[in-house]
Order: structure tokens, then sequence, then C-alpha cells
């Protein structure tokens, strides 16, 4: 049978049949590095230019939600020898390395660079709104990526590479998240030349037989509120510059159905 997730069911099920031990699969110890030097933890109060770390925590609920277990790590400020030493500290309790921020072509982004030093990059930016500055490589054999440092983007992109990788690692397909085609209630504009998952909130029509989307609010790649509102992700393929009323799309479930 194919690896699948235990549920409460499945565990009375082995219970009756007198089964007291099972194989399972540890969950991937996933280490979580935020980088830049405006970053402040949570709690302490901020100077001009610096903003509170989301990142570090956001992740790590996003790991224990795919199945995985977060080891975040000291923030680093964007400097490539800080950042490079670690990431090098955290190879021997990591199965993989997910960094956000410093992967954009700023004189201040190291990441890129420091997984080109110490390991290999297989490729960098992807046509995706939000989230085109990405990397993904390894170091040490272990799996590392780097997600853009805004919350929005690094959410976003973790959905669509980390919380596949880290079902594959526990032997599940795919991203786990439902898909269905659902109607785009009104105009939601986007950049022609990137697939585009847009913050949306589905519901059932309510004459039944269809499922409609509306924005679940301002996309930006700041806008922070309307991805903790949404209940879902509207794919709007490249081409075309926005999702069109009337208009059926693929839609990426990421919570229960609005009534």
């Amino acid at each position: 049978l194919p690896a699948a997730p235990l549920g409460p069911a499945g565990v009375a099920v082995l219970a009756s049949l007198g089964i007291g031990e099972l194989a399972l699969r540890r969950p991937p110890r996933v280490a979580i590095l935020s980088t830049g030097d405006e970053l402040r933890a949570p709690g302490e109060p901020l100077a001009p230019g610096q903003i509170h770390d989301a990142n570090s925590f956001s992740l790590a609920a996003a790991i224990v939600e795919a199945g995985g277990a977060p080891v975040q790590l000291p923030r680093a400020p964007d400097d490539e020898a800080e950042i490079a030493g670690v990431l090098r500290a955290a190879l021997p309790e990591a199965d993989v390395l997910v960094a956000s921020g410093g992967v954009s072509v700023g004189r201040h982004d190291h990441v890129r660079a420091v997984i080109e030093r110490l390991g290999s990059l297989d490729f960098w930016r992807i046509r995706v709104q939000p989230g085109k500055p990405l990397a993904f490589g390894a170091i040490d054999g272990r799996p590392v990526i780097g997600l853009p440092g805004n919350p929005v983007s690094a959410l976003v992109t973790f959905e669509l590479f980390v919380r596949p990788l880290l079902r594959a690692m526990l032997g599940l397909s795919g991203s786990g998240r439902p898909v269905l085609r659902a109607v785009a209630e009104s105009r939601i504009p986007k950049d022609a030349e990137r697939r585009a998952y847009l913050r949306v909130l589905v519901r059932h029509a309510p004459s039944g037989g269809e499922y409609l989307a509306e924005a679940a609010g301002g996309q930006g790649s700041a806008q922070l509120r309307p991805l903790a509102a949404a209940n879902a992700l509207l794919v709007v393929p490249e081409g075309e510059s926005a999702a069109e009323p009337g208009r059926a799309y693929d839609a990426l479930l990421l919570g229960e159905l609005t009534a």
C-alpha cells in the first residue's frame, strides 16, 4: 500500500487487529534561516528601517502542517560569511535547509552565492507571482531552498516547492492540497509574464453546481492580511494579465470553503 498519514480510524483498525508496532518515517528536520540586517524578533522595539521577523514563525508553522519538524536557526545579517557559517553549522541536524531573504539581485543578497559556494545551485528565479527570486540547490547532499524575504512570497513559494518536497520525503505524493475549478467573480489584475497565485476566498455558488472565487484583498506581495484571510490560491497562467470574471481557474485550497 502507498504511504499515507495515519488518522484516528486507522489507529483503531490497527489496534483492533492486535498490531502494536509499525514502521514509520521520521519527520524531516527542516532548518529555517531568516536573513536581513533589518530583522528584529517579535516584541522587540523597532528603530527606523527595521521590521519584525515574520518568516521564522510562519515557515515553522507551515513545516509542521506539512509533516516536518522545524529547527529555527539564529537570524543572520546581510553578510555572506555569517550566512555561510549558520548554514554550515546547521548541516548535522537538518535534512533540509530553508532560508528566507537574500536571493534577489541586490548588493545585500548573499544566499544564492552561499549555496553556490558551499554546494550546488540547480536553478534560480521563477516565473511566479508572488515569488520570483527563489533559489534551489544542495549543500552536502541536503536540499536547500532560498525563499524570497517577503512574507507573502515566502509562504506561497513554500506551498509550491517546499511542501511537496517534505511530503515526498515522507513517501507522500503531491502537495496534499485539494484542487478544484472556481469561477472568478471579478477582475483581479496580475503580471502577464508570470503564473500568478492569487489570494482568494472560494465558496459554493448559491445555485449550487460550481464554485466562485473572490479576491481576499489586495494582491501586493507585501500585503499579508489577504493571505491570512484567503482559503485558496487561484492559479492564473502566464500570458494573461488578469483573472477575468466568469472564467474558471484552478484553485489550490488552503482552508475550508466559505458558505
